[in-house]
């Protein structure tokens, strides 16, 4: 190889790994400024700019409560019969009984059977008594609590 191919090469691979030295640092500065702003307290709005229709919603004590995102998904629904899919019970044999088991309690379920090779539960029910909305409700997990208002968690972001 002549000496200029050579040369040529190394700049090339020299720009490769400050150019992928470069992205790495600002992409550490980016989580940084966003975690930064996560943990700011949040400026007041004077009460008089607010119009009293809105300032009732702003009111801390009567915040909406946050949820998770749903983990039951309905695939399929005839009366008295379900399939539902739900999140973490694909190839896990104990959770999947454990969601069978918490169905089959409900009142006016028949039958609850899971299968953890496709993540589904198949509800048998008497829609006299239960619906598919009230089955999917005593499956998902419970809300989380707020977190008080003085309450901020830190993230420490270690890089290297």
């Amino acid at each position: 190889m002549s000496l200029e191919i050579v040369a040529g090469l190394l700049g090339s691979q020299l720009v490769q790994a400050v150019a992928s030295e470069i992205a790495t640092t600002l992409a550490c500065q980016a989580i940084q400024h966003a975690v930064g702003a996560m943990t700011q307290p949040v400026a007041a709005v004077p009460v008089a700019a607010v119009p009293a229709a809105t300032s009732a919603a702003l009111s801390r004590d009567e915040a909406p409560v946050l949820r998770a995102l749903p983990t039951v998904e309905v695939i399929s629904a005839v009366p008295g019969r379900a399939r539902l899919r739900v999140q973490g019970i694909r190839d896990d044999g104990t959770r999947a009984f454990e969601i069978a088991a918490r169905a089959q309690a409900l009142d006016g379920v028949q039958s609850a059977a899971a299968n953890p090779t496709t993540g589904t539960l198949l509800v048998h029910f008497d829609p006299t008594q239960v619906d598919v909305p009230t089955i999917v409700a005593a499956l998902e997990p419970p809300s989380r609590p707020r977190r008080p208002a003085g309450q901020v968690s830190h993230l420490r972001l270690v890089v290297g």
